[in-house]
């Protein structure tokens, strides 16, 4: 269900084929159109799939910006940083990606904790 993402017809599609397709065609679109479409600049739709994959791997961890260079530099040495900032910068505008602040547990709090003992 996870894959299958949030379109409601998705969700109650029993074929799972069908399911993923939508996806995988959803994937398509943003790699090919509209990340270029957003700023008038042409995007290779390669990079913009090895930068979303690279993000999907870093998911839920602070990865570093130069982490994502390392990353996609391992298959396509002739990109910059500031190409890579530029297609995230796209990703973003069309929300395909989105920073979150960090989860932080207040697990030293100043409140003395109380326990009942039965």
């Amino acid at each position: 269900m996870i894959n299958r993402g949030g379109w409601p017809a998705v969700a109650l599609e029993k074929n799972e084929r069908i399911a993923l397709t939508v996806a995988n065609d959803y994937l398509e679109a943003v790699t090919n159109e509209d990340v270029s479409k957003v700023d008038g600049i042409e995007k290779n739709p390669d990079r913009v799939k090895s930068l979303i994959r690279s993000l999907s791997r870093n998911i839920s961890s602070e990865a570093r910006a130069t982490t994502l260079v390392e990353d996609l530099k391992a298959n396509d040495e002739s990109l910059s940083q500031v190409t890579i900032d530029q297609y995230i910068h796209a990703l973003k505008r069309i929300f395909v990606i989105e920073d979150l602040p960090a989860w932080s547990a207040k697990l030293r709090s100043k409140m003395r904790q109380i326990t009942c003992l039965n």
